[in-house]
């Protein structure tokens, strides 16, 4: 979903053509050293590209999509905090009501501050572990080329994309949704509002009858 409107600034596809189609003439003729030479000059070029993508997803992943994702995540815990809450709260009235004593819970000792510290911890080693996975494939993929190549500072990376291109599809995804999810409950209220009249209905015509029976029952036993 994310990146569907976002053109790739480095390693296009008509860059990976190019060299598909560059290393296929060299191979068909080895003995041409123009060609050759061609194609792996076209190789170096693509594989330095590669290399400067991969910097620019990083790029883009830290700065726009994984805080979209942090945000996300953080509402997330609040609601989780707040619904253990209550549900912890419910269960201490109840067992104070039916068993008649308090009841005390693991996590009723463990503070915010602490909780949070632990999170950013876990949050922290696992960002150190992705960046030294990241590094090391670059340096793999640098290595088959000129040791004079290197990766890019990352102020001299294309512009990252802009959040409405990174997103404009998500939220348009999400208020189709909405407005789906809105459909469905108005449908659903209409329907039973329909049924609920169409019982009362059905109750009001059993109440006339009722009534009219009762009524030549009392006429037919009635004295001439």
């Amino acid at each position: 979903m994310y990146l569907n409107k976002v053109e790739f600034p480095y390693a296009t596809e008509e860059e990976i053509l190019l060299m598909e189609d560059t290393a296929t003439k060299a191979f068909k003729n080895v003995q041409d050293e123009s060609a050759v030479k061609k194609a792996l000059k076209v190789f170096q070029d693509t594989q330095q590209k590669v290399a400067s993508l991969i910097q620019w997803f990083d790029k883009v992943i830290n700065d726009t999509i994984r805080k979209d994702l942090d945000q996300a995540n953080n509402a997330v815990i609040k609601k989780q905090k707040a619904l253990r809450e209550e549900r912890l709260a419910l269960m201490k009235k109840r067992v104070s009501k039916e068993l008649g004593h308090n009841m005390d819970f693991e996590y009723d000792s463990i503070s915010d501050d602490e909780l949070e510290k632990e999170l950013k911890s876990l949050e922290e080693e696992a960002v150190k572990g992705m960046n030294a996975v990241k590094n090391k494939k670059i340096s793999e993929i640098l290595s088959y080329g000129p040791q004079e190549h290197s990766t890019l500072p990352l102020n001299k990376l294309a512009p990252i994309p802009s959040k409405d291109a990174l997103f404009g599809d998500v939220k348009q995804k999400l208020d189709e949704l909405d407005t789906t999810r809105k459909e469905f409950v108005k449908r659903h209220y209409i329907q039973r509002e329909k049924q609920a009249m169409a019982i009362q209905e059905k109750l009001k015509m059993r109440q006339q009858k009722n009534r009219r029976t009762r009524k030549q029952r009392r006429e037919s036993v009635a004295p001439v």
